[in-house]
């Protein structure tokens, strides 16, 4: 089987080659990160670590809920982290300051083979769904335990799963302990063992929001036109700006505009150019009263967020599924999203139950928006309240998830 594997692997390695050179050439994707992903890069000796693997910025920053309670509970245990992608791997050195951080190299038996050998985790924690079968069998091997948290399992997933049972339950065999999202547990139990499967709220809830200052938020205004309500367009994709942007368009706002991809800044910006003026987050000044305003720099979001009397939150108005809608929640601002939450089904429920965020089609975006913003404010006054009785329960979650992990070391 894992022969077999391996072979699909390398065809698709090939396969995907030459979109994975351009976006090197082009982005500097990979650059300063191929020894690592290679399994080549150098790694220290470690003693039986922890190690904490996500994909990209949603899943480490999910993991980084755990983190309080690994300190106190092993505060001298080595704390290892791994992610695929640059954007995570810059949110690991933020929320994970004191580990020993790398990309995860492919899953080659002979590169993840290797850096799994070095490292002989005590224990290794994936965050939602994403399952390297070479690296689960060498944590094994190597006497480690596997545990996925956020456990999720989507209804195109589950089909396909389905259609290879028996592929499914020995891969799934490869993990000691599923700590399983509630909507996704159904599915599980195709496959898992009852006596692995938890279920358990999302940890994402429990994640510490940045530190937000009144002295960088008025330092902000200063920038913009405060004259109007302020918004943020997050998580866009293509379209999705012209979109969100055209059907806004009758209300004067002031909006921070951020694409989901860096490296659409330019493409995004050129859209903006032919509608009027706008500026770029990394130029404003104080004075500009800008009212429309492309976040071309990391790490301003949670601000933008923390400055918005609410924040649309996209991959939701086009069929991409959906994406982080807790962040805005965070620093107590009401969240709107579109009907594409495939992804975010659980956040999606949570959010809408407790009234902290709202939900529209592109027919009822702008008389919600309307109906929020100027009409009606008391709704939105009430779901900021809200985002902050959510907050009180997150921390929960999290500490639950670790005393179910804990047992394991």
């Amino acid at each position: 089987m894992w022969v077999f594997y391996e072979a699909g692997l390398f065809l698709y390695l090939l396969i995907c080659l030459p979109r994975l050179l351009w976006d090197n050439w082009k982005y500097r994707k990979y650059a300063g990160s191929i020894r690592q992903r290679l399994g080549r890069g150098a790694v220290p000796s470690f003693c039986k670590p922890i190690w904490i693997h996500g994909v990209s910025v949603g899943e480490i920053n999910a993991a980084s809920a755990l983190l309080p309670f690994i300190q106190a509970t092993h505060p001298d245990r080595a704390l290892v982290i791994t992610t695929t992608t640059k954007t995570g791997f810059e949110a690991a050195k933020r929320v994970f300051k004191d580990s020993h951080i790398f990309f995860l190299p492919l899953d080659f038996s002979w590169a993840i083979g290797i850096f799994v050998k070095r490292l002989k985790p005590a224990l290794v924690i994936l965050s939602e769904g994403e399952l390297w079968p070479n690296l689960l069998r060498f944590v094994k091997r190597y006497g480690g335990k596997n545990v996925v948290i956020n456990g999720k399992i989507s209804k195109r997933s589950f089909r396909r799963y389905s259609s290879f049972p028996k592929v499914a339950r020995r891969l799934f065999s490869l993990i000691d302990l599923w700590c399983v999202q509630r909507d996704s547990l159904p599915y599980f139990q195709h496959f898992v063992a009852k006596t692995s499967l938890i279920p358990i709220d999302n940890i994402k809830s429990a994640i510490p929001p940045p530190v937000i200052t009144e002295r960088q938020k008025a330092l902000l205004y200063s920038c913009i036109n405060t004259n109007n309500p302020v918004i943020v367009i997050a998580s866009t994709h293509p379209d999705e700006e012209q979109l969100l942007l055209d059907l806004l368009s009758p209300l004067p706002l002031t909006i921070f505009l951020a694409p989901r991809h860096p490296q659409r800044v330019k493409a995004v910006a050129a859209l903006l150019e032919k509608r009027g003026q706008f500026f770029l987050f990394s130029k404003m000044e104080k004075g500009d009263r800008a009212s429309t305003v492309l976040v071309d720099v990391m790490g301003k979001l949670f601000l933008c967020y923390a400055s918005a009397s609410l924040a649309i939150v996209g991959g939701s108005f086009v069929p991409i599924g959906g994406h982080n809608i807790l962040e805005p929640v965070q620093v107590g601002t009401p969240v709107l999203f579109g009907p594409y939450m495939e992804k975010q089904q659980e956040m999606q429920q949570k959010i809408l139950k407790l009234g902290a965020g709202f939900q529209a089609t592109k027919a009822t975006v702008l008389d919600l928006c309307t109906s929020l913003l100027f009409t009606d404010s008391t709704k939105l006054i009430k779901a900021r309240s809200n985002t902050h009785q959510f907050l009180k329960s997150a921390h929960k979650s999290a500490e639950a998830t670790w005393n179910c992990i804990q047992g394991l070391l």
